[in-house]
């Protein structure tokens, strides 16, 4: 007797079949998967990676600065601050044991890396104006040198960006008469 046992034709014959279906299952898949991302014209997309713009001079001054370093001795023992909004006005914070606190309100207007100021007058001081070159400017590190006054000094002034709205023991109060 030629050939195979009936058992192992049938085993054969069912091992065919499952070959033949699952062959057609996955022509079927991948015709699907084609049609599906070639055929309706649509290419995946990118995604183009967004680059923060950086921020310019006047986006970077907002915000409230403190001293750490100044040319004129005397500056070293006062603890001062710059406040500077959005609406182009500033406060200007000093605090000392001789003088206790003072301050300057008024407004500034930035020309390329200059900062115009002008000061409101006050209980102790007169209207002024004065002008500071803006030498260095990060998100923490500031340093003004200011510019050349008659009979005046320029020191070069660095700050740093600070969130606590003290200076020195007192806190700041912009209702004090000044």
């Amino acid at each position: 007797m030629c050939g195979r046992l009936p058992v192992a034709r049938d085993v054969v014959n069912t091992r065919l079949r499952f070959f033949k279906a699952m062959s057609i299952a996955l022509a079927i898949g991948a015709t699907a998967l084609w049609f599906a991302v070639f055929h309706s014209g649509q290419r995946p997309v990118r995604e183009r990676s967004v680059q923060a713009q950086p921020k310019t001079t006047a986006e970077l001054l907002i915000g409230m600065w403190k001293m750490t370093n100044c040319d004129l001795a005397l500056a070293l023992d006062v603890d001062i601050m710059y406040i500077f909004a959005e609406n182009g006005e500033f406060e200007w914070h000093t605090v000392d044991d001789r003088n206790g606190h003072r301050f300057r309100v008024g407004t500034y207007r930035l020309e390329g890396n200059t900062i115009h100021f002008s000061a409101k007058p006050s209980g102790r001081y007169d209207a002024n104006s004065w002008d500071d070159s803006i030498e260095t400017l990060t998100e923490d590190h500031l340093v003004l040198v200011g510019l050349p006054r008659p009979l005046d000094q320029h020191p070069r002034t660095e700050y740093k960006r600070t969130q606590v709205k003290l200076v020195g023991p007192l806190q700041i109060n912009v209702n004090d008469p000044g």
